[in-house]
């Protein structure tokens, strides 16, 4: 005991110890406490004001030198990053369906106008007004944001959302290499938790720069195979991208359609890789041999070079659709012609792996004009209506 100090005043010294250290505990607690508050309060104010978190990687947009996707030019609302320039159709007094999608939508198809493609033949099948703004290499990212212009940028609102997407999130994220080298073991779980949330969001896309190369139409390099978390990490982007499109679509209270990308599985995997000493090529061939369709999805499904979207894309729009009472889906996979043995869409539905023959386009057209007037027949009736009128029919 140091000297001149007495037992009473040891003992003084250890209690007021003890309490200034509960003191600077309860301190830290209640500061901790009103961080998270402030924290859930900002989360919470973004969410209402933003919707759903976007996702936290940066991409480049395919716009080139262009702010927008949308421009007014002096024969109307233009989507600009169309080579044609075709406008959005005039008001004449029918309702507006607008196509959202890539090179399904438009220009997919060699030699087949725009008349011809399954965005036409839905509108002349219910004479109501259709806008075409697919183009190739367009996927969720850019969709969100033409989606988001549609409704609050100027243009009159479509009375109707159609998109088909899927297969360009998965091949835009290997040709540009968008995802780089996504992190391993706890650093991924971190970051795929924390991506929930809009404020690291929100952050993120302020902070980190653009990923990947820049996107030029009509060119791409082989980058090999997709590696699987890379894979993972533009299957959650998508569905993040889904979900801001219907929150979109709520908010202005308009009919969203999404139609499941469909894809040839019948033609064999583009990817070289062997798991456990079978190949995907060896496993195609069974399931080709066996006449089992659901193999052949499978095997889709592993291909990592091939740019065909995954079978949980379909999983994940039917449940969202199912969430949601202005959301529906039109199933493509069930309802387009189907191959007799393997139960799977017909190959002369396509022209390659994903793009639609001539023939496709009209039945995709058909059941989408079919799902249609079943979902909203007051929206479609009206508009035939109207259409008749103004042809004087």
């Amino acid at each position: 005991m140091p000297r001149g100090l007495t037992w009473a005043g040891c003992c003084f010294l250890h209690l007021s110890g003890v309490s200034i250290s509960r003191a600077l505990a309860s301190r830290a607690l209640s500061g901790l406490l009103l961080a998270a508050v402030v924290f859930a309060g900002l989360e919470l104010v973004l969410r209402g004001g933003l919707g759903p978190p976007p996702p936290s990687v940066r991409v480049f947009r395919a716009l080139g030198e262009h702010e927008t996707y949308l421009a007014f030019q002096s024969t109307g609302w233009v989507p600009i990053y169309q080579d044609d320039l075709t406008p959005l159709p005039v008001d004449d007094g029918r309702p507006l369906m607008a196509f959202l999608g890539g090179s399904t939508v438009h220009r997919g198809t060699p030699q087949l106008r725009r008349g011809g493609e399954f965005p036409g033949i839905v509108g002349r099948r219910l004479r109501i007004r259709s806008a075409n703004l697919g183009n190739p290499g367009l996927d969720s990212h850019d969709l969100v944001e033409i989606l988001r212009e549609l409704l609050a940028k100027g243009p009159e609102n479509p009375d109707v959302a159609v998109v088909y997407t899927g297969h360009n999130d998965f091949g835009n994220a290997r040709y540009q290499q968008r995802y780089g080298t996504v992190a391993k073991g706890v650093a991924l779980r971190v970051q795929v938790t924390l991506e929930r949330l809009q404020v690291y969001s929100q952050l993120s896309r302020l902070l980190r720069p653009a990923r990947g190369v820049a996107r030029q139409r009509g060119q791409s390099e082989d980058a090999g195979p997709l590696p699987e978390d890379a894979w993972r990490a533009a299957g959650r982007d998508l569905e993040r991208n889904l979900r801001r499109m219907v929150d979109l679509a709520e908010g202005a209270s308009v009919p969203l359609f999404f139609v499941t990308p469909i894809s040839s599985v019948l033609m064999p995997p583009a990817d070289p890789r062997c798991d456990d000493g079978v190949c995907l090529q060896e496993r195609y061939l069974a399931a080709r041999e066996a006449g089992d369709g659901e193999g052949l999805r499978q095997v889709r499904d592993l291909d990592r070079v091939s740019l065909r979207a995954p079978s949980s894309v379909r999983t994940f729009l039917l449940d969202l659709a199912d969430a949601h009472p202005g959301v529906w889906v039109v199933d493509a996979e069930t309802g387009m012609p189907q191959d007799p043995v393997f139960g799977v869409p017909a190959t002369q539905s396509f022209v390659d792996a994903i793009h639609l023959s001539p023939s496709g386009h009209r039945d995709l057209g058909t059941l989408i004009a079919d799902d249609l007037k079943q979902a909203i027949p007051e929206v479609i009736g009206a508009g035939q209506q109207r259409g008749r009128a103004a042809t004087g029919e």
